[in-house]
C-alpha cells in the first residue's frame, strides 16, 4: 500500500471516528458510563446549538469568541426545561466551537490541517522504520488527544 492510500484511509477513518463521537450522544443510544450521563446530555444541547449556529452562519460563523452571545438564541426548549439556569460561553467541543464561530472556511482549513498531520505521520512512519513503535505511540496519543478535545472543551 502506498503512502497516499494510507494517508487517505487514516484521514477518512479518523474523521468518521470524530463524527461517531457526536452521533452517539445525539442519537441517544445508551452506552453505560458514556452516553447515559447527564453531563453528556447537557453537552449535546450545547453541540446542537453550535451546529445550528454553523448552518445559520455557514460562511464565517457567528464570529470569534461569540458562541456565548448567540447561545440563548439557539438554545432548544428541551435544554431550557432541563437546565433553566445553565448558560454557556462555549460549545464544550473544540470542533463545534470552531465551526460555529468561524464557519465553513474554518472547516476547510481544519480538514486540510488534519490531512497534513496524518500525511506527516505516515511519512515519518515509513521513513524511520527503526522508530515505528514510537510513531505508532505518538499517533495513538494524538488520536486520543484530538478525540478528547472534540467532546470535552472546558
Amino acid at each position: 500500500m502506498g503512502k497516499g492510500l494510507i494517508t487517505g484511509i487514516i484521514s477518512v477513518a479518523t474523521i468518521i471516528w470524530f463524527e461517531l463521537i457526536f452521533l452517539l450522544p445525539m442519537l441517544q443510544i445508551k452506552i453505560p458510563y458514556f452516553i447515559d450521563d447527564i453531563q453528556v446530555t447537557i453537552r449535546t444541547h450545547f453541540w446542537n446549538a453550535g451546529i445550528q449556529m454553523f448552518f445559520d452562519h455557514i460562511g464565517f460563523g457567528v464570529g470569534p469568541d461569540n458562541y456565548g452571545n448567540f447561545y440563548e438564541q439557539y438554545r432548544s426548549l428541551d435544554s431550557f426545561k432541563m437546565t433553566e439556569y445553565v448558560l454557556s460561553n462555549d460549545a464544550h467541543s473544540s470542533l463545534v466551537q470552531s465551526f460555529a464561530t468561524l464557519g465553513v472556511f474554518n472547516m476547510v482549513i481544519f480538514t486540510l490541517l488534519w490531512i497534513t498531520l496524518v500525511r506527516a505521520w505516515v511519512v515519518c512512519l515509513f521513513a524511520y522504520r527503526s522508530h515505528q513503535g514510537l510513531f505508532l505511540l505518538l499517533g495513538a496519543y494524538f488520536l486520543v488527544f484530538a478525540t478528547n478535545s472534540m467532546i470535552a472543551l472546558s
